[in-house]
């Protein structure tokens, strides 16, 4: 692979990484999503599969849909998930996490990762312009609570940083 990269001159520079097998011991691939909103860390979604490359948004390849509509269990670990985020990732996961908030360092930005078998994060994407993602609230109700809690941490961020610079505060 590496000396067909090279001779093709289709990537000029390149990272490969090499697989880690983050199924838990029920064999199911487990990721997640959190946003970091003015310091503080805001479950949104604990997506289960059987497939490593999860999808959330993709027609035909939404895992939420194609694995957890089925399954009402796996549906119950994304509510713990969400409902108290402390317990469900452990202090192991929860330390790396601000670890790297403080290394980020700013006032708005999602991650998406696993937890390997030791509870230890496995990143996949650490992101500035993370959204969430709201394509299956109609589907998964229990979704809205998190959503809406997501929704009003930023507007209440953005206020009051208008506020603070001096404008009138009007946003949204």
């Amino acid at each position: 692979l590496r000396d067909w990269l090279m001779e093709s001159n289709l990537l000029l520079d390149f990272h490969a990484t090499p697989y880690l097998d983050y199924r838990w011991g029920d064999g199911l691939f487990h990721e997640f999503r959190v946003f970091f909103i003015d310091g503080q860390i805001y479950p949104a979604s604990h997506v289960i599969s059987d497939h490593w490359e999860i999808h959330c948004d993709n027609p035909g390849l939404r895992d939420r849909h194609r694995l957890m509509a089925s399954d009402p269990s796996l549906q119950v670990q994304e509510k713990k998930f969400l409902n108290d985020h402390v317990s469900y990732l452990g202090e192991n996961a929860l330390c790396a996490l601000e670890q790297i908030q403080g290394l980020i360092g700013l006032d708005y930005f999602g991650i998406d990762f696993a937890l390997d078998a030791s509870g230890d994060l496995i990143v996949f994407e650490a992101n500035a312009a993370m959204r969430q993602k709201v394509v299956d609230i109609d589907d998964f109700p229990y979704l809205r609570e998190s959503v809406d809690r997501i929704a009003n941490a930023f507007m209440e961020m953005v206020r009051s940083r208008c506020l603070s610079s001096g404008g009138n505060g009007l946003v949204g």
